[in-house]
């Protein structure tokens, strides 16, 4: 019995409304009505399941699966190293140190190709990997071992680069090499250096020039017009020797 006057007993239920009845005694419903024998056994309605789909769907690990990679950070990529690979190009008096800082770009382009890569062409990738390797072990053991123990060759350079610089600024004129640009014995100067052929109308008075004396006596060959002038030694005999043309 409950505390309020004239209520009805527990074991009473409702007059008149025979499925209100059987919620309360906690019956099984009268057939034919899905919503009410939801209701009674907790679960949801057959048209609120209907509302929320499920995904079902495992992901794919088929090793043909390749995942989607986005065209989009790669195309400003591609173009900041390509854009700046032509200015190079044609800038004067361009070194290689300029193009430093296009690296990690083509670095970023290079992770992005390599898990498509992997998947269709397992060796080429396995390939490149191996090669990115042995180039990282190359370069840890020249700077840490080789450089260090052979100081007067590798030094050089560094070594002659003020004075290089000094005497083109006593006497300023345009700077070239004969044939291909002399990066790595040249990479100290602050000069701009242009490299030209022989026969180039560039080259003419006044400039200087650096060339292996073989280059030299070849160029006043092709150009007797030229007064060529040895001003500095080659470090070695098969060196870079700084010539002035007048």
């Amino acid at each position: 019995m409950t505390d309020l006057p004239n209520s009805a007993s527990d074991a009473e239920t409702p007059a008149g409304d025979p499925e209100l009845a059987a919620l309360v005694r906690g019956d099984a419903p009268p057939p034919g009505d899905p919503e009410l024998a939801a209701l009674v056994a907790g679960a949801p309605a057959a048209d609120e399941t209907a509302r929320v789909p499920m995904d079902t769907t495992s992901p794919d690990t088929s090793p043909t699966f390749e995942p989607v990679v986005d065209a989009v950070p790669v195309l400003p990529l591609a173009a900041y190293a390509g854009v700046c690979t032509l200015a190079l190009l044609v800038w004067p008096g361009t070194k290689t140190r300029y193009a430093m800082p296009i690296a990690p770009a083509v670095a970023v382009m290079a992770g992005l190709a390599f898990a498509p890569l992997f998947r269709r062409r397992h060796w080429l990738a396995i390939t490149a990997l191996a090669a990115t390797i042995g180039l990282f072990v190359y370069q840890v053991v020249l700077v840490t071992l080789v450089i260090p123990h052979n100081v007067p060759k590798y030094g050089a350079p560094r070594r002659r680069a003020p004075v290089l610089d000094a005497a083109i600024a006593a006497s300023p004129a345009p700077v070239f090499t004969i044939g291909k640009a002399q990066a790595n014995k040249l990479f100290y100067l602050t000069h701009p250096i242009l490299s030209v052929g022989p026969e180039d109308p560039a080259l003419k008075a006044p400039a200087w020039v650096f060339a292996s004396r073989k280059q030299l006596v070849r160029l006043q060959a092709l150009r007797p017009e030229l007064d060529i002038r040895e001003v500095m030694p080659a470090m070695n005999g098969a060196g870079l020797v700084l010539a002035r043309i007048e």
